[in-house]
């Protein structure tokens, strides 16, 4: 029991039962979900990438193929 229950004639305080490392738990489980989440983020921006990226691929190939095509008409 600390100073203040006496003080005010409380038997116990729940305070006083709370595990001593909860903070820092709570501290990084926050952390790990930041974590997360930006990991979550920068793979949702590598996906865009290789999305934009595949589609100048496609599209170059596309053109390529098309004054390929003209070519061999000829």
């Amino acid at each position: 029991m600390n100073a203040i229950d006496q003080a005010n004639g409380n038997e116990w305080n729940v305070k006083s039962y709370a595990p001593r490392g909860t903070a820092a738990m709570l501290l990084q489980e926050e952390l790990a979900r930041f974590r997360m989440r930006e990991s979550q983020r920068a793979a949702a921006e590598m996906r865009m990438a290789r999305r934009l990226s595949s589609a100048r691929r496609w599209e170059r190939l596309a053109k390529w193929t098309s004054r390929r095509a003209a070519r061999a008409a000829l």
